[in-house]
């Protein structure tokens, strides 16, 4: 469990679990705390309308997060496995 979702957790308690705090949380980008108070809210009042939408676009920004992240590593990857390859063959070349 990552920090920020600890923290989340633990703000989760907290007086500050309303609507308006979700949609200034989301206008920093802070969307593991988004994801907290829009489920919290939901647990309260499951036909609430708008915190399902907030949190389906949290949902969305943390997917999209992720992939953003998995891009760059799989190309370094794909780098290092290459390397890896290339000095198999010249170890076998020099022995």
């Amino acid at each position: 469990m990552t920090d920020a979702v600890r923290r989340a957790r633990a703000e989760s308690d907290g007086p500050f679990m309303t609507m308006t705090m979700a949609k200034v949380l989301a206008g920093q980008g802070r969307w593991t705390q988004v994801l907290a108070i829009c489920r919290h809210l939901l647990r309260q009042d499951p036909g609430d309308g708008k915190a399902a939408a907030l949190l389906e676009l949290a949902e969305g920004k943390m997917a999209a997060a992720g992939v953003d992240r998995l891009v760059p590593l799989m190309g370094r990857w794909a780098s290092l496995s290459w390397r890896l390859k290339l000095l198999r063959v010249l170890k076998g070349q020099c022995m």
